[in-house]
């Protein structure tokens, strides 16, 4: 009789838990940002948070949009001020960090899990 509602909750905890830390990943580590005249090249492991982009000096991003119809698309950057090149990235190193976040989000999520049905089922039984 409970064990439909038993499951249909575990696959609703499941999937908000999925969405948090979908929703929290990029920000357990701080990435590289790359800012320049030229960023590094992007390899194919790195988890790119911002593609390389048009920037101006104070590290905002450029919308290069109106440039893509000029006939010289780096003289357009450059007529506004767009030289710069912006990007965040996690490299492959970051890896094992962002588990071990992720590992102590999953296993304080579950303490406060047991803590609760502990107290619980401590305060039906007597």
């Amino acid at each position: 009789r409970r064990t439909l509602p038993a499951m249909a909750l575990t696959l609703g905890a499941m999937g908000a838990l999925t969405a948090l830390l979908t929703a929290v990943r990029p920000y357990l580590v701080r990435p590289v940002t790359s800012f320049g005249r030229s960023v590094p090249p992007v390899r194919e492991e790195d988890w790119m948070l911002v593609q390389p982009q048009s920037a101006l000096a104070d590290k905002t991003l450029f919308d290069s949009a109106p440039c893509f119809q000029a006939d010289d698309f780096d003289a357009c950057l450059a007529d506004h001020g767009a030289l710069h090149e912006y990007s965040q990235r996690h490299p492959l190193g970051h890896m094992r960090d962002l588990q071990l976040a992720e590992g102590a989000v999953c296993l304080g999520l579950a303490a406060l899990a047991v803590t609760f049905v502990w107290l619980w089922m401590r305060r039906r039984s007597f």
